[in-house]
């Protein structure tokens, strides 16, 4: 319960380990012998990233300070990610209005999860959206300590 790593499997194989930063919004995860970083363009703010060797391979922008919703940026496609309700752990991902995904948690008490995502995207960007939304998981549970 106090660790925020996450392992990822398909199919009871493991695809990539998250290890989130303590202090910053970032983090790192390794995938097919390549490692991946994630974090925010600024020290503390800006774009959200994906990048391997310091280049940007998808991006996301908070569309409201207020609200958990992100414009995403990926392979030339454009995507919405947002919280299905105000104040469930349930995300959707949506593109052109349709919802092509979900990350919803497995009960009310876990950070165990269920990613939905389309398959013509590639796991490190899966790992970007989940991260996306663990954030926002993260935020929330900080904010009720």
């Amino acid at each position: 319960m106090l660790s925020w790593g996450f392992d990822l499997f398909e199919d009871e194989i493991l695809l990539a380990t998250l290890t989130l930063k303590w202090l910053r919004e970032g983090g790192t995860f390794q995938w097919n012998d390549a490692q991946f970083h994630l974090g925010r363009e600024g020290f503390w703010s800006g774009d959200f990233l994906l990048t391997r060797n310091d280049q940007a391979m998808a991006r996301a922008k908070k569309t409201s300070p207020f609200t958990r919703t992100f414009r995403l940026e990926i392979r030339g496609q454009s995507m919405i990610l947002s919280a299905r309700s105000p104040f469930g752990r349930t995300f959707q991902l949506t593109q052109h209005g349709t919802i092509v995904g979900t990350i919803r948690p497995n009960h009310l008490l876990t950070r165990a999860c269920v990613l939905d995502l389309p398959d013509s995207m590639d796991t490190p960007n899966w790992v970007f959206i989940f991260w996306l939304v663990v954030l926002m998981w993260r935020r929330t549970s900080r904010s009720n300590d």
